[in-house]
């Protein structure tokens, strides 16, 4: 799908990607100038809100973060495109039978809703299709189901809205992982083999593997950068803000003592194996 605020010249100017994270917030936003990409603007800012604050100051938090971000950056229009946070949405995988086919989308519906607590009739329930499977002598459909209850939705909307944002589509993580490298896996070499996409994030990552531009498998692991953080701040007996700048810097190769680089090295090993 694509969509933009207006065209400019030859120019079609994107709605702004906005990621919201557990650490940081992320803007960008492009334009197609016939098969060419130029971005427009892009930022980011730590996001620190106080988990002692309510769900309505949090919301508010977020959405003052969000308006300060876009003032600092020349993002044109307000039409945005987001992501759920990775942690709200509920993904899991069905097999049906060849037979059940015609009747996939009500049994899909109804083993989300019944998996995650959730009502079809008011909830967001969505699926794709990951191939064919073999179990045991059997051949069956396996699909991908991605869900989302009606008040995590309409919070996320909220705070886009109190940011001055108009959303225009909201994505899955996992789905949006895959599109971001669709321009530059066009050659047929790369469509005929399976890669895999891994996201890092603050508190999960997300692996998705992915074939012809389709997804064929998802798994949210719930591992991150804090994990990663607080496992050096553990190992020295540090804080772990401290934690976090020595991350950063190992991360960005500035120079760190030995003997503070090893046990930092052995911590982040743990966790990443």
């Amino acid at each position: 799908m694509h969509l933009w605020n207006y065209i400019a010249g030859n120019q079609k100017i994107q709605p702004i990607g906005l990621d919201i994270g557990h650490s940081s917030l992320k803007i960008v936003q492009l334009a197609l100038d016939e098969d060419h990409v130029r971005v427009l603007a892009a930022g980011r800012t730590p996001l620190h809100i106080d988990p002692a604050l309510t769900g309505r100051e949090q919301e508010r938090a977020q959405a003052l973060a969000i308006s300060q971000l876009l003032a600092e950056n020349q993002v044109r229009g307000r039409q945005v495109v987001s992501a759920l946070p990775i942690d709200t949405l509920k993904i899991t995988s069905v097999r049906l039978a060849e037979a059940e086919a015609p009747q996939a989308d009500k049994i899909l519906r109804k083993e989300a809703a019944e998996r995650f607590g959730l009502d079809s009739a008011k909830d967001t329930i969505n699926y794709l299709h990951a191939g064919n499977v073999r179990q045991s002598d059997v051949v069956k459909d396996e699909y991908i189901l991605f869900a989302a209850d009606s008040e995590t939705i309409a919070t996320h909307v909220r705070i886009l809205e109190e940011a001055g944002l108009t959303p225009v589509s909201i994505d899955a993580p996992p789905c949006a992982l895959v599109r971001s490298f669709d321009r530059t896996m066009r050659r047929q070499e790369d469509r005929e083999r399976t890669i895999i996409f891994v996201d890092v994030g603050y508190r999960f990552t997300t692996v998705v593997l992915g074939r012809s531009g389709e997804i064929c498998f998802v798994k949210q692991i719930p591992v991150g950068i804090g994990q990663f953080t607080q496992e050096i701040a553990s190992s020295l007996g540090i804080a772990f803000g401290d934690a976090e700048s020595l991350r950063i810097r190992l991360q960005r190769d500035e120079p760190v003592d030995a003997a503070t680089r090893r046990p930092v090295v052995d911590a982040l090993n743990v966790t990443a194996e």
